[in-house]
């Protein structure tokens, strides 16, 4: 039965009924820093955050991975607390800005060999997100129609993207249609998000072939890899009425920033 929905799928994103959909985190990081710097002088690097995600964004860590034989002189945590080569903040509301600061000494022997030498610290910034992804679609008959088919998602780094084997108008009540949630991301990442940290939330909808079904068995997922999950829906006897599937999941996001400086002349 499994095999039959996959080939449902393959049908459907062949004839473009599902088409990948990019992913633009609403959670801004930027990074100022200087391309070049005199020896022998420190310089800053200014990582910027602004939370424009429709939740709070919580354990926000800013670290210091790789220092490139550098030293950290300072580091100016916003609202958060410190260590040797890191700030952590509890959390950044919806619509809130978040500044921390690094200042370096380069390495002494950074422009010994002559101008052109490069250092690259990398600079990391993780964070947990609680994330929810949800479709709506009313259910018609021939002489009642309310809609199309709607889908929302929160604007966090990772979208649980949902589909259906439906067209855009809606279902008929007790149309057994096949679902799919893949979960997505904007970049290469090696998230994982643990199958008891996802819930799946059905409204006038039932599954209708338990072996046909990954709704009800989670595993853990690795976003971008992991093939979509499936299952065989049965709308609800309720036309006037919406079905709609929403999935919740929380997981830990982290980026990595390469910051490539080179010896600036003295003349």
């Amino acid at each position: 039965m499994k095999i039959a929905f996959l080939i449902v799928f393959l049908v459907l994103l062949i004839s473009g009924c599902v088409q990948e959909q990019s992913v633009q985190s609403k959670f801004d990081i930027s990074f100022d820093y200087p391309k070049e710097i005199k020896c022998n002088m420190p310089f800053s690097v200014k990582v910027k955050m602004t939370n424009n995600i429709d939740h709070s964004i919580k354990n926000v860590v800013v670290a210091v991975e790789d220092l490139s034989s550098m030293d950290i002189k300072s580091i100016e945590c916003e609202q958060g607390k410190k260590t040797s080569n890191e700030c952590s903040l509890s959390q950044i509301e919806q619509g809130d800005e978040r500044i921390v600061i690094f200042t370096f000494m380069p390495p002494k022997d950074f422009c010994m060999s002559g101008n052109g030498v490069t250092i690259v610290p990398r600079i990391s910034v993780s964070y947990d997100s609680l994330d929810e992804s949800s479709i709506s679609v009313p259910i018609y008959t021939q002489n009642l129609k309310i809609g199309s088919i709607s889908s929302d998602y929160t604007n966090g780094p990772v979208k649980a993207e949902i589909k259906l084997s439906s067209n855009n108008e809606g279902i008929s009540p007790n149309e057994v249609v096949v679902s799919t949630i893949n979960f997505i991301s904007d970049e290469t990442s090696d998230v994982i998000i643990k199958g008891n940290n996802i819930k799946i939330k059905l409204v006038n909808f039932e599954i209708y072939d338990n072996q046909a079904c990954d709704f009800t068995n989670l595993g853990d997922f690795k976003v971008n890899y992991n093939p979509p999950l499936f299952c065989s829906l049965k709308a609800g006897n309720k036309p006037g009425e919406y079905a709609k599937i929403s999935v919740e999941y929380s997981y830990n996001y982290k980026i990595y920033k390469d910051i490539e400086i080179s010896s600036k002349s003295e003349i």
